[in-house]
């Protein structure tokens, strides 16, 4: 953890030091200098920086968080989201497309022809509609819609004009019921074609039907025609198309149905282990903890059948057996709201703790990754009752929310960490730098040891170059005190040096990746438990010594 950011934020000066052959020559007055061939010594301070825990966390895992208690203990935290249902996806709206025919019988053809031009003749019927969503076990009492485009096309041959007027008394605005006008002319011979587009957005449909059924409503049809000089027959009619298309919604009331939530398998990363070799040394965390939190805005009673966690890291020969959890995670009802847009939660029991190993276990293997799975269930006693049938928003969401904690308290030895970082020394010339000399001091306040070695390599991974070689793994770092119950009591301090000659210096040119191999290890090669708390810091001070040979001008 500590090499990671030591890597990111010091390692990047190292390099940008070997290639400053044109940067240190502005920092030199020329106007100065005698002429003569001059071998200077130039000393520069490139870092003086201090670092908690915090530095060295989260610059390099963006995705954990460091919780302190009240006495300045550390524990890195995972949030993640495993899964989420929203009420739209639950419940999705497919177009739904109502035909209404009328073909005037002998009665209405008699008494139109019997009237006198200008008298006005009425007609009534009526449709039961049948609404489908995309979701054949849902079963609705009432539907408010948030959007929905109201297409209505009529197709007449009726020889006298008319007015066409449809409503839909269970569908209200503001409480006022669904009515809408068409005028039709005459036809004189062909078909008579009108379109007419209604906004339904926040129209309330009882779906009710009286209280008998669901998915129902009633359209009601009303043709008032005024009599012409054109006899009428029994052929002629009127064809109604309406289209309901575009349609979301803001609230459904009645029954869901039996609908599996879940099945879903996906992955949460645990990123503090990204870059630590499958292979490399062993890590003990005491007491990590899961803790889920179960957030529901469905007014529908949920029953999580199951969640399983599996560890998981490419690369890594650890089995892929599940995370155990209690038995209260099988069959495990979810709380419910009873109003609408409230919401409900669920805590189910702790994994892990002071009296769990297997947890820990888990942890100390490194996974790179945790796969779930969450499968769960609406309405797992089936119908819901009349005095609380389901409702559901399009805010509604069912969340599975997870929590992972890891005090740090705990050991690491012989810990690997192996990344790569692009390089490029580019049209620079190091026909001027005799030597480099890098010295980093470093004032450790943690109870870490920290070794490492640079691979300067090339387009195919050939190493051209190593920083410190024969010294592998060479410590950088040195641990600080603690006592006997883990925690630092003072700081160690240490100071490095690293050379480069010129004949290493000239390798760079071909070089286009350093790799940064290092291991780590807690106080005594991790054989005490240590603890981190949020007060440790780390000091670290680096400068570079360069012998440069320029060739001066008076």
């Amino acid at each position: 953890m500590t090499l990671k950011t030591i890597k990111r934020r010091i390692l990047p000066l190292l390099v940008a030091v070997v290639t400053f052959n044109s940067c240190v020559k502005k920092n030199i007055d020329m106007d100065n200098m005698a002429d003569q061939q001059w071998t200077p010594e130039l000393a520069i301070p490139l870092v003086n920086s201090n670092f908690t825990i915090k530095d060295i966390l989260l610059e390099t895992d963006k995705a954990g968080q460091v919780s302190v208690d009240g006495t300045g203990f550390c524990t890195l935290v995972y949030k993640g989201n495993l899964f989420s249902v929203k009420g739209t996806d639950l419940i999705p709206l497919t177009n739904n497309t109502v035909n209404t025919n009328y073909s005037l019988t002998t009665g209405d053809a008699f008494a139109l022809n019997a009237l006198t031009t200008g008298s006005t003749y009425t007609m009534n019927f009526n449709n039961l509609v049948t609404y489908s969503t995309g979701n054949s076990s849902v079963k609705i009492d009432e539907l408010t819609l948030k959007t929905c485009d109201f297409n209505i096309a009529v197709n007449s041959t009726l020889k006298q004009s008319s007015v066409l007027t449809i409503s839909i008394p269970a569908a209200k605005k503001g409480g006022i019921p669904f009515v809408q006008t068409i005028a039709v002319p005459a036809s004189t011979g062909g078909n008579v074609n009108i379109n007419q587009y209604v906004d339904l957005a926040g129209y309330v449909f009882d779906m009710t039907n009286g209280a008998t059924t669901t998915n129902k409503f009633m359209v009601n049809y009303k043709i008032v025609a005024t009599k012409t000089a054109a006899l009428s027959t029994v052929a002629e009619s009127f064809q109604i198309t309406q289209a309901f298309s575009n349609q979301s919604f803001l609230i459904i009331k009645g029954d869901v149905g039996q609908q599996s939530i879940g099945a879903n398998i996906d992955t949460v990363a645990i990123s503090i282990f990204k870059n630590a070799v499958p292979s490399g040394g062993d890590f003990r965390i005491n007491y990590a903890t899961i803790d889920f939190t179960i957030d529901n805005s469905y007014g529908i009673p949920i029953r999580l059948n199951n969640i399983q966690l599996f560890p998981y890291g490419p690369g890594q020969s650890f089995p892929f057996s599940s995370v155990p959890l209690p038995s209260a995670y099988t069959n495990l009802d979810i709380n419910a709201p009873v109003i609408v847009g409230a919401s409900a939660f669920t805590y189910p029991p702790q994994i892990g703790g002071p009296s769990s190993t297997q947890l820990n276990a888990i942890i100390n293997s490194k996974p790179k990754n945790f796969i779930y799975n969450v499968a769960s269930q609406t309405n797992p006693n089936g119908i819901p009752s009349a005095s609380q049938r389901n409702f559901i928003t399009d805010q509604s969401q069912f969340k599975v929310d997870m929590e992972l904690r890891m005090p740090l308290y705990g050991g690491a030895w012989d810990f690997v960490f192996k990344d790569t970082v692009p390089f490029d020394f580019g049209k620079q010339t190091s026909d001027n730098i005799n030597s480099i000399l890098f010295r980093v001091y470093t004032n450790n306040g943690f109870p870490f040891d920290i070794s490492m070695n640079l691979d300067f390599v090339d387009t195919n991974y050939v190493v051209m170059q190593t920083l410190a070689p024969g010294t592998l793994y060479a410590d950088v770092i040195k641990s600080a005190p603690i006592d006997g119950s883990g925690i630092v009591i003072g700081k160690t301090e240490k100071t490095n040096d690293f050379t480069m000659s010129k004949v290493q210096i000239n390798t760079l040119r071909t070089v286009k990746h350093i790799i940064v191999r290092a291991t780590g290890a807690t106080t005594n090669n991790g054989a005490p438990d240590i603890k981190i708390y949020d007060y440790y810091n780390l000091n670290v001070r680096m400068g570079v010594k360069g012998e440069f040979n320029f060739p001066l001008k008076k």
